[in-house]
């Protein structure tokens, strides 16, 4: 054990040219005083002046200074690293008391000790002399002697097993050493990554949420939030909600701040309210509609501190409910009036006598109603089996010309006014494809654009190869569809009359059926159409290779 020496011997000396006059006055008298008694006593031999000691003074200084120099640092090396060494010990002893780990290590990087929480962390029951970088691999980056050298500070960041420690690298060039000291931060890390991970799951919530203070102040806002509204976090945290969700009821009555508000009625009874459908603004002042949960949030005491909101864009809801809606009364309308006309007919043949040319007429009429029934009621079961993926398709080599010739001479047979032509090469090649679903394909674009075509109008089939597609186009000289139409116009209970008239009746299923078939098939589906000029329905169907079975002709 090292002792500090008195300051006696360690005061550095506080003047050098007082210390060498100190030294050389004293010489000078004596040699004075020897000098004048020998002249005296001989006085031939020797003739004395002071020129001599000064000479002496002029010689000697200069050596005095350079040693006292020399002796002065030296001195303060030896306090510095008495000092430090000092130092050094104490902390040695706080080291064996301090649970945090610490170790010494030198320039080539081997470990002088290390303190007992250091040896316990790193699992060995000795560490001297071990190389630092075998125990603590992540250091194997840094340059430990630079460290030491330039007295450098280095912070950094260690694994050992499960617990996570921050180091604080401090080299000590005076003594050629290095400290680390580590602090145990795996409490800390693992509370970042657990909020880490509720943040990820906070803003994986397709749904809005976000939470208030008793103050209806914002505290959290995810992502979800900010895509509906369109505010983002930065700009809500801390500031009152009702800044950013304007709410109201379907008449156009504010929420915020009235007793109706969901975040004031959960704070006020203090349990989750019922969901509330509302509407409100989003940043570019948008009206959307949104379904609202709010509960209150307590703390371990059970007291309420805060109010979570839960809301969601409910507008596709509402959407498919206006959907529903309108497909219970175009159905109603649409079945309706065939079941009144045969209602109504088969009551005139029962209740009276009627001339068998009239009795003949009425049950052609019945009978078309009949038909007409029969096509909604396939409709529909059709569209349910097509989503429910109940459709088995059985293709085979179809000849197209067969299959338009046959459609057409059904179709031209219940038609009085228009005119049904097809324009077919005569070297086209055969399709694959499931007959039925190819005649209902052709039958649904042919009913549609008898539909919207006016009497005398011509529709007209044609068809051409496109590599190993065979392209096939209905073309009519309708009314024609909006261009807002064209991407929805494939769409379920889609109907033009919703901008035109009622009067050609569907319940709009037969284009979303031709798509769905169409597309069973690897084949597309598009319309080309301009307002009061007609429109054109082209779709593709793969060509069947050569020697391919066509069981039609």
């Amino acid at each position: 054990m090292f002792k500090r020496l008195p300051d006696a011997f360690i005061a550095p000396i506080a003047s050098v040219p007082l210390a060498v006059l100190a030294v050389l006055i004293p010489i000078t008298l004596l040699e004075y005083i020897i000098m004048q008694s020998l002249n005296r006593l001989f006085p031939q031999l020797y003739d004395y002046s002071l020129i001599d000691p000064l000479i002496l003074v002029i010689i000697v200084t200069p050596m005095l200074f350079l040693f006292f120099t020399v002796r002065k640092r030296a001195e303060e090396k030896r306090v510095v690293a008495w000092r430090q060494l000092g130092a050094a010990e104490g902390m040695a002893l706080f080291a064996k008391l301090d649970p945090a780990p610490m170790l010494r290590f030198d320039k080539k990087g081997g470990i002088l000790s290390a303190n007992p929480a250091a040896v316990a962390i790193l699992e060995k029951t000795a560490v001297r002399g071990t190389p630092l970088v075998s125990l603590l691999p992540s250091l194997a980056d840094l340059n430990l002697k630079q460290c030491i050298d330039q007295g450098l500070t280095i912070p950094h960041e260690v694994t050992i097993g499960e617990q996570y420690f921050h180091f604080t690298i401090q080299g000590i060039p005076e003594l050629k050493v290095g400290h680390i000291y580590g602090m145990d931060i795996t409490q800390r890390r693992r509370h970042e990554e657990l909020q880490a991970r509720f943040k990820m799951v906070f803003d994986s919530v397709a749904d809005g949420v976000y939470v208030t203070d008793t103050d209806y102040k914002v505290l959290l806002w995810n992502h979800g939030a900010e895509l509906i509204t369109g505010w983002n976090a930065e700009e809500t945290i801390g500031k009152p909600c009702a800044q950013f969700l304007a709410k109201e009821d379907g008449q156009g009555n504010p929420l915020c701040g009235t007793p109706l508000c969901p975040l004031r009625s959960s704070f006020s009874v203090r349990k989750t309210s019922e969901t509330h459908r509302m509407f409100l603004h989003n940043k570019d002042g948008q009206l959307l509609p949104v379904a609202v949960t709010a509960s209150p949030v307590r703390n371990s005491a059970g007291d309420a501190i805060g109010i979570v909101e839960v809301f969601r864009d409910i507008s596709l809801e509402m959407e498919i409910e206006q959907m529903k809606s309108d497909f219970v009364s175009i159905v109603s309308h649409d079945l309706r009036t065939p079941l009144a006309s045969i209602q109504g007919f088969t009551e005139l043949l029962l209740s009276r006598d009627v001339p068998p040319e009239r009795q003949r007429e009425w049950l052609q009429l019945v009978q078309n109603e009949s038909r007409r029934l029969g096509v909604f009621i396939d409709d529909l079961l059709d569209i349910s089996r097509i989503e429910a993926g109940r459709v088995n398709l059985k293709p085979e080599a179809l000849d197209l010309t067969t299959v338009v010739t046959e459609r057409l001479s059904v179709l031209q047979s219940t038609l009085k006014g228009h005119q049904l032509q097809e324009q077919l090469p005569p070297d086209l090649p055969r399709v694959r494809a499931d007959l039925n679903r190819l005649e209902r394909i052709l039958d649904n674009l042919l009913t549609n654009a008898i539909k919207y075509s006016p009497d005398g109008g011509e529709i007209m089939v044609s068809a051409q190869r496109d590599g190993d597609w065979l392209q096939v186009n209905v073309s009519d000289q309708g009314i024609g569809i909006p261009e807002d139409k064209l991407e929805t116009i494939f769409g379920r209970f889609i109907q033009l009359e919703s901008f035109r008239t009622r009067e050609r009746g569907g319940i709009g299923l037969g284009l979303a059926i031709a798509k769905a078939s169409v597309e069973l098939h690897g084949g597309r589906i598009w319309v080309e159409s301009k307002l009061g000029k007609g429109s054109i329905f082209h779709f593709t169907l793969p060509i069947a290779k050569e020697g391919g079975k066509a069981d039609n002709g």
